[in-house]
């Protein structure tokens, strides 16, 4: 576990991580953040008693919306009071071969309108694990606002 003192108020940023996303420790450790890995009800990443991220791939968003698990997901991420969806990789096309691209901007759409979750883009992990840390911060270094994730509905 790595620890660092953020700011003049000597206070720590934590993040849970699900269990399943361990790669993305290496590249938390850049920011010195403190975390914890935790099977996780909902989302990949807890920021704060309110903010939940789901982390997806270009590849695994466009499989989940092939075969129906990214709105089971939102449908779950939509009990905590802000939900996020990173989505990393930029060529949303590249991966769409079994899948009609009005498909894919569909359930973009519906990701925003519908369920109302904001869509956050990342180039890569490393621009992904940068988010994850300036959200965290915001939340619990700004906002004031605990981590848990007890507090989800």
């Amino acid at each position: 576990m790595a620890e660092e003192k953020n700011g003049k108020s000597g206070k720590k940023v934590k993040i849970i991580i699900d269990i399943r996303e361990r790669a993305m420790k290496t590249f938390l450790k850049r920011y010195d953040c403190i975390f914890e890995e935790k099977q996780l009800p909902v989302g990949d990443f807890v920021l704060s008693d309110r903010a939940v991220a789901e982390g997806k791939t270009v590849k695994d968003f466009v499989q989940s919306v092939s075969d129906g698990r990214l709105f089971n997901q939102l449908i779950m991420l939509k009990q905590v009071q802000r939900p996020i969806l990173i989505i990393e990789g930029m060529d949303i096309n590249s991966h769409n071969r079994d899948i009609q691209p009005n498909a894919i901007r569909g359930a973009l759409a519906s990701v925003v309108i519908d369920y109302q979750i904001p869509i956050l883009w990342a180039r890569n992990i490393e621009e992904t694990a940068a988010l994850l840390y300036q959200i965290a911060k915001r939340e619990q270094l700004k906002k004031k606002r605990p981590i848990s994730i007890r507090h989800f509905n």
